[in-house]
């Protein structure tokens, strides 16, 4: 349905919704969490505070700044729409951190076109809340460098090596 969309679409008006998205990834990505953790480390924090600190203050920001318009003109906070956003705040930052920037801007948009299509409730279908959480939690342990991925294989030594057929390292 998103293809028929963009099929028919105003290419210009596409164009704007990816400059919106990438500005607020700019924004909530790479200034706000660079800003955030400088300040965590002058104020005496851990680099791994920092990190973690850093992290969730652009997703809280980043939802705070969706839901604000919305609660002036509907005036009426509900739960569900901010753990979404905070879940697509997770899902960004992930994606900024394992992919990159260009990543977490198209999805970005992506969104922003799926809720200009169907309003603000159905955020990617077929991607349920849970998933996006899951994601999100990977992001957190990434950031707070908890490794979780195996570590690189080391590169061969060659002066280990004895050219010896069955010997596999040299004596000490």
């Amino acid at each position: 349905m998103a293809l028929a969309f963009f099929m028919g679409a105003d290419w210009s008006a596409l164009l704007g919704v990816f400059a919106g998205a990438a500005t607020e990834e700019i924004v909530f990505r790479l200034w706000l969490t660079q800003a955030s953790a400088r300040l965590a480390r002058r104020g005496g924090a851990s680099s791994r505070r920092a990190r973690l600190l850093a992290f969730a203050s652009a997703a809280v920001t980043f939802a705070l700044a969706h839901i604000a318009p919305r609660a002036t003109t509907e005036l009426r906070h509900e739960l569900l729409p901010s753990a979404r956003l905070i879940a697509i705040a997770l899902l960004l930052s992930v994606l900024m951190i394992m992919v990159g920037l260009w990543a977490a801007m198209a999805v970005h948009a992506v969104v922003n076109v799926q809720a200009l299509m169907h309003g603000p409730v159905p955020v990617l279908p077929g991607l349920g809340i849970a998933m996006i959480v899951a994601v999100g939690c990977l992001a957190v342990l990434d950031a707070t460098r908890v490794r979780w991925r195996p570590a690189p294989l080391p590169a061969p030594n060659p002066q280990s090596w004895s050219g010896e057929e069955g010997v596999t390292c040299c004596s000490a």
